[in-house]
């Protein structure tokens, strides 16, 4: 191959690798993304399925317990929020303020 001096062509070269690489990088997460997907109904099926098996009193400690997460994990982290964890609060605040008026 002989050797390419124009800049130009250089980088258009190193461009279209890396647009390559990031499409099977990207690729290869949609296909993660998707069998994670796969075992969150498998699992979720499977919680369906043990909850219509469970008789009055299993159901009412079901329901204690889940209102028991409920309002453990809000208490957890009073400040940080899960997709923003490092954005302070007071900009989460007008983030979310913005949004409602949208």
């Amino acid at each position: 191959m002989a050797t390419i001096r124009s800049r130009k062509v250089r980088r258009i070269l190193r461009l279209e690798v890396q647009a390559d690489r990031q499409s099977t990088r990207e690729a290869r997460a949609a296909a993660r993304a998707t069998l994670l997907q796969r075992r969150v109904d498998a699992l979720r099926t499977e919680a369906r399925a043990l909850e219509a098996s469970l008789n009055g009193a299993q159901r009412a400690e079901l329901a204690r317990a889940r209102a028991g997460s409920a309002t453990a994990d809000t208490t957890a982290h009073p400040r940080r929020c899960p997709v923003m964890p490092d954005t302070p609060t007071a900009v989460r605040t007008a983030m979310a303020a913005r949004i409602e008026e949208a």
